[in-house]
């Protein structure tokens, strides 16, 4: 899924979108092979709609935690119904960690778009027809002078 977030993020290669359809493809063999409890499958579908739309959406980083929560909810509830038996449970940690890790991707995703395309200098001094003045150079405006 993550292979299938990075192909959208950035159209053009076809690498990631190919492993991520695989990937999905080999998913839905496997739930049909083991016995999964659905109430985890929507959980892990409303944890990825949540990481798209903190992307999409100025919400500094609120719907990625919830996506994380949902995420780790939903993993743990996939393969633990009463009827499964022990050696087919998901393991705590194991669920714990991979959602903390899609977590710290999507941080790391967000401090990266909101970074902002700064100039190589703070100040530059200008001279123009004789007289010296000093540019503050702002993150937003482009150029103010002082």
């Amino acid at each position: 899924m993550q292979a299938i977030l990075i192909e959208i993020s950035t159209p053009g290669g076809w690498v990631a979108g190919f492993i991520g359809a695989v990937c999905l493809t080999l998913a839905t063999y496997g739930l049909g092979v083991l016995p999964i409890n659905w109430f985890g499958i929507i959980f892990l579908i409303i944890a990825f709609v949540l990481f798209i739309l903190d992307i999409k959406a100025p919400t500094h980083g609120a719907l990625t935690a919830a996506g994380v929560a949902s995420f780790i909810v939903g993993g743990l509830v996939l393969f633990n119904s009463p009827g499964t038996p022990e050696f087919q449970r998901v393991s705590v940690p194991l669920v714990v960690g991979t959602g903390i890790f899609f977590g710290l991707i999507f941080l790391q995703y967000w401090c990266l778009l909101c970074k902002p395309c700064g100039m190589r200098f703070k100040r530059e001094v200008r001279v123009w027809l004789g007289k010296q003045e000093q540019l503050e150079v702002s993150k937003r405006d482009g150029a103010s002078a002082s």
